[in-house]
């Protein structure tokens, strides 16, 4: 809505937060700890070493396919489904893609986490505005 004096105000109906060391922090010192929690409820057994060294090998691949860029421009969930499938990929597994589906829709259940002491409030003072 414009004032008169050329000025716009625009109105925020919705604020997104990155959950991820915004909203909440990650108990955990290793994702590859995570991973392998969940391969582990899946039947698929691999080392702490070896999960190490394929998310370095996904990281790599990851770049030559610049799947970094693509974040926002595809959903969050293909592009953590693609990272996730190039870390199976590289564990020399054969249905990486949809194992990486499982993975990601799985995530959360095994990650540790906690919010931030302020969030609760923080969010609680936001929806007294709305």
């Amino acid at each position: 809505m414009e004032n008169g004096e050329g000025v716009t105000t625009l109105t925020v109906k919705v604020v997104l937060f990155d959950v991820g060391n915004t909203l909440i922090k990650y108990d955990v010192e290793f994702f590859e700890e995570v991973f392998q929690r969940i391969l582990t409820s899946l039947g698929v057994a691999r080392s702490l070493v070896d999960i190490k060294k394929a998310f370095l090998n996904a990281d790599n691949e990851s770049r030559n396919l610049h799947l970094l860029s693509s974040f926002g421009k595809v959903t969050c969930e293909e592009h953590w489904n693609t990272w996730d499938s190039l870390v199976l990929k590289h564990l020399g597994i054969a249905e990486h893609a949809e194992l990486g589906k499982a993975v990601h829709s799985m995530w959360f259940d095994y990650v540790d986490c906690t919010p931030f002491p302020e969030v609760k409030e923080a969010l609680s003072a936001r929806a007294q505005w709305l």
